[in-house]
């Protein structure tokens, strides 16, 4: 069965996630929960639950259950070698009262907003994963798969990081602590608009390609703005750090000790600076400078985007005159026009991005004598990257002149550019730039 993202009943995902011989699966969080029971008919009845750090792929290619044919065997045969931890996740006792390990009572809080994938046998989640992969994955998932590197190549485990020091780093002020292993962020501030807590806790999915190539976060700070400058990615949980008791000290929230707990050992990122965390994971990618130059340009042009500040538009008129791709951009209201140079014109005596203002009616003077708009002036750098994104899927070889093709072909493409262009911006309401809506062809 898979769920789709949206909140679920804590209480119903907590009783899937401990039944018996039932394989829950968090795609976006590389997370697969597998409980079964060494002998039902045992009493008091347990259950003990083996968690798996594992990649949809992975999953839906069957190689992860190589050599186990039953659910049970994940947790008690083969597969027990492969798990990141094995718990003894539920009992009952003959008068019927229940326990569960506070670990799975953590994932049925924290990830209740996260899609789902169940199944009761092993060759039932190959099965399901496979379709979810192949129809199911979101634009950033998708984006994940094509541009993320193995785990192996850009994670480091720290020796004898344990459950307390993890703690420690996840309710550090200001503190910003990434898991690459698990596409997992926690933000922890002091800032609260509602002053009800002196700390707050915020856990968000995020992929490490997202960081890498500055998908998100461009130009962020402090980690206080991953937590309060959204929409750029929504959290999956918010929460006080600390808990308040009366007659003893405050303890911190028992959630985040659980995720600790669980994740001890675990590669993280923690830093107080954002700038560093997203250096941090270019550097794990082997991110060029030159690269990471265009990746700080594209992600600018994205911000504005999301934001609308300042409010830019591009519209493409014609992609093929004389080499030339002509078009009108508009800076908060103020349009003029703008020329680029394709692929095949030699770009060495033009401007990348050419603007010329709009000629008024009866004006036969030259056209240099008129000045820009004043917006598109001000912020000349910036509109010149909008148009350049916004133009770079008419710059392949294929799409020249001698081999024209209309719009509405290069649409179904859905090209990376193109897709970029939409990148995270599902359900955000804020100005598209029009070619890259053209182009999205969602």
């Amino acid at each position: 069965m898979y769920r789709p993202h949206g909140f679920q009943d804590e209480d119903q995902l907590l009783e899937t996630l401990v039944k018996d011989d039932n394989m829950t699966f968090f795609p976006e969080f590389n997370l697969l929960a597998v409980t079964s029971s060494f002998d039902p008919s045992e009493e008091p009845e347990t259950r003990q639950t083996a968690i798996f750090n594992v990649k949809t792929h992975e999953i839906a290619s069957g190689e992860f259950f190589k050599g186990c044919d039953y659910v049970s065997d994940m947790v008690f045969e083969g597969g027990q070698c492969k798990a990141l931890a094995i718990i003894d996740s539920y009992e009952q006792d003959s008068d019927g009262s229940t326990f569960h390990d506070r670990r799975i009572d953590m994932l049925s809080r924290l990830f209740s907003w996260s899609p789902t994938i169940d199944a009761d046998s092993i060759s039932d989640m190959v099965r399901r994963a496979s379709y979810y992969q192949k129809h199911l994955m979101s634009n950033r998932e998708s984006f994940e798969l094509s541009h993320g590197k193995p785990l192996s190549e850009i994670s480091e485990r720290p020796v004898g990081a344990d459950a307390k020091e993890l703690l420690d780093k996840l309710t550090s002020s200001e503190t910003v602590s990434y898991f690459p292993e698990f596409n997992l962020l926690v933000t922890t501030t002091e800032y609260d608009p509602l002053g009800l807590h002196d700390r707050d806790t915020c856990v968000f999915n995020v992929f490490p390609s997202e960081l890498a190539y500055e998908k998100l976060f461009h130009g962020f700070e402090n980690v206080v703005d991953i937590a309060y400058s959204g929409p750029v990615v929504d959290s999956i949980a918010f929460r006080p750090t600390f808990i308040e008791s009366a007659g003893r000290d405050r303890s911190n929230d028992v959630d985040l000790g659980s995720l600790a707990l669980l994740l001890s050992g675990s590669d993280v990122i923690s830093t107080q600076s954002v700038p560093v965390l997203l250096e941090t994971m270019a550097d794990r990618f082997g991110i060029e400078p030159e690269e990471r130059t265009l990746n700080a340009d594209r992600a600018r042009v994205e911000e504005c985007i999301r934001t609308g500040i300042p409010d830019i538009h591009v519209e493409i008129d014609n992609t093929n005159d004389d080499n030339f791709i002509e078009g009108t951009v508009t800076v908060e209201g103020e349009s003029c026009y703008f020329y680029r140079p394709n692929s095949a014109r030699d770009t060495e005596d033009y401007d990348s991005v050419i603007f010329e203002p709009f000629r008024p009616d009866r004006y036969e003077s030259d056209i240099e004598e008129i000045e820009l708009p004043t917006a598109i002036d001000e912020n000349r750098e910036l509109a010149e990257l909008v148009v350049t994104v916004a133009t770079e899927p008419y710059m392949d070889s294929d799409k020249l002149p001698g081999c024209e093709r209309g719009l509405d072909s290069l649409c179904e493409e859905k090209t990376d550019e193109a897709q970029s262009m939409r990148y995270g911006m599902e359900g955000v309401g804020l100005p598209m730039l029009d070619a890259a809506e053209h182009l999205a062809n969602y």
